[in-house]
């Protein structure tokens, strides 16, 4: 079986690939990955997928008008690298998948997403700022 080089997910909110809000095509893709070798080099990426976040929730959990909606992008970089562009994706802002969660975010993002994509670090954190984390995964065995 062939090592999976590629197992940091990363996250860059509210981008349109395409600007016409329809689902990124192949050629959008391209352009997209285009532009992070251009922007960060020394780094090589994986597209994975677009999502649309759900509506934000108040401390009592019921659901915040105008809220959700936003498309974000979901990318890989390759294990090697990720140190290389650690600091300058932040200028950009491209996030780490576990910093999404860490900063109390899963409820954006449907269950089944968050089931298929666990945190590979920062456990504590996201379990700290999630109320309900855990009870996500009940079902997971």
């Amino acid at each position: 079986m062939e090592k999976n080089e590629y197992t940091q997910l990363m996250v860059w909110e509210g981008i349109l690939l395409n600007g016409r809000g329809e689902d990124p095509t192949k050629e959008d893709i391209i352009v997209f990955l285009k532009y992070l070798n251009k922007e960060m080099p020394e780094a090589k990426f994986k597209y994975y997928c677009e999502g649309t976040t759900l509506p934000d929730k108040d401390i009592h959990g019921e659901i915040i008008p105008n809220t959700g909606g936003r498309i974000d992008q979901f990318f890989y970089i390759h294990n090697d690298d990720i140190e290389k562009i650690a600091q300058k994706r932040l200028s950009m802002g491209i996030r780490w998948w576990e910093d999404i969660l860490g900063n109390g975010h899963a409820h954006r993002y449907p269950r089944e997403f968050l089931k298929k994509h666990l945190p590979a670090w920062n456990g504590d954190e996201i379990r700290k700022n999630n109320p309900g984390y855990e009870d996500l995964f009940a079902d997971v065995v």
